[in-house]
């Protein structure tokens, strides 16, 4: 893991071939995406190298549904009571992450893209493609949202439900 501070009160958090961020101000975290399911541990040293702890965090910020953002985001609701925000069109990816479209089957990937080899091995080591469903999330209708850092939301083509490459 590691933890850099990209700009100003705005940390991400690299492992696992994943990139998830921090986002703080004076009202708390948000934490925006939660990477693959052993980030969990990723995000108690990150909270422990900033000073902060888990009642500190006030939202989790889901960009995307698929199964690389949303690892730890159950578990983080579950125990930490924190809610969890996601765009109406990605809430039933948080319930079954990996059923996203592809040009191709995944096993077309995995067998002719030998380059990629180090992540699906390091996505297979940690869990990666079999994150626990979200049972609960806050569906975000606004472009802004009121949580930690304010974040906007700017949808972007070729992400979410019905991504396809």
């Amino acid at each position: 893991m590691s933890l850099t501070e990209v700009a100003e009160g705005i940390h991400r958090i690299d492992d696992a071939y994943v990139n998830w961020y921090i986002v703080e101000d004076e009202e708390g975290l948000t934490v925006v995406d939660a990477g693959v399911p052993t980030s969990w541990r990723s995000l108690r040293r990150a909270l422990d190298r900033l000073g902060r702890g888990l009642e500190d965090i006030r939202a989790l910020l889901l960009t995307h549904g698929h199964f690389d953002h949303i690892g730890f985001a159950e578990q983080l609701r579950s125990e930490a009571s924190v809610p969890v925000y996601v765009h109406d069109n990605d809430v039933p990816l948080t319930r079954h992450p990996r059923q996203y479209g592809r040009n191709r089957p995944l096993t077309w990937y995995l067998l002719t893209q030998f380059k990629a080899l180090p992540m699906v091995t390091a996505f297979v080591k940690n869990r990666a493609w079999w994150p626990r469903p979200i049972e609960e999330v806050t569906r975000i209708r606004t472009a802004e949202l009121d949580v930690p850092g304010r974040p906007l939301r700017l949808p972007l083509p070729r992400e979410g439900h019905g991504h396809r490459r």
